[in-house]
C-alpha cells in the first residue's frame, strides 16, 4: 500500500472542510510546514487563496495565521484522463 503525501492529505482536507490552517495541519496531519505544502500544490496547478486571521494567544497577546482556501479545483488535462483510465 502506498504512503499517502503530505499534498494528499492536505488536499483532500481542503476539498472535504473547505480551508485548512497550520494549528489543524500540525494537530491533524502531523505537518509542521503547511506553507511549503501549499506552495508545492499552487506549483501543481491548484488555486489556494490565503487569509490573514488576527486572534489572541493563551496569554492574551496578538498573534497572526494564514488560513488557505481551495477556490478551484486543478483542471484535468488529457494525460490525468489516460492515468485514470488505466487505473494509475
Amino acid at each position: 500500500m502506498a504512503k499517502t503525501s503530505q499534498k494528499d492529505r492536505v488536499l483532500r482536507h481542503l476539498n472535504d472542510e473547505g480551508t485548512i490552517n497550520p494549528m489543524v495541519a500540525i494537530r491533524d496531519y502531523g505537518i509542521y510546514r503547511l506553507a511549503a505544502v501549499i506552495h508545492n500544490l499552487r506549483q501543481d496547478g491548484y488555486n489556494i487563496t490565503s487569509e490573514n486571521v488576527s486572534t489572541k494567544n493563551r496569554y492574551g497577546e496578538s498573534t497572526h495565521y494564514a488560513k488557505y482556501h481551495l477556490t478551484k479545483q486543478k483542471p484535468v488535462t488529457s494525460s490525468d484522463y489516460a492515468r485514470a483510465k488505466n487505473g494509475h
